[in-house]
């Protein structure tokens, strides 16, 4: 699969948890969610890093970012209840 459908399948599931986490209020779909975001972001790791690997690198500093961001959006969201 190209980088390019590997980046889009990416963002479709990113785009996803904003509504899950946010409007729906459900914890457990959105942690199974970026269950499936970090796994296309692995994906995109693993079938770019033949090719150009300061891009799989960079994916991987995303990868910590958007856990980061992940553990920070659910604990307020649980928080907050």
């Amino acid at each position: 699969m190209s980088g390019r459908r590997i980046a889009d399948a990416e963002r479709v599931y990113i785009f996803r948890l904003d509504p899950v986490t946010g409007g729906l209020r459900n914890v457990p779909l959105a942690a199974a969610d970026i269950v499936v975001v970090w796994a296309t972001i692995l994906w995109c790791v693993v079938a770019v890093w033949p090719h150009h690997r300061w891009v799989a690198v960079a994916q991987v500093l995303y990868l910590v970012w958007v856990s980061l961001a992940t553990a920070i959006r659910l604990s307020i969201v649980t928080m907050n209840g």
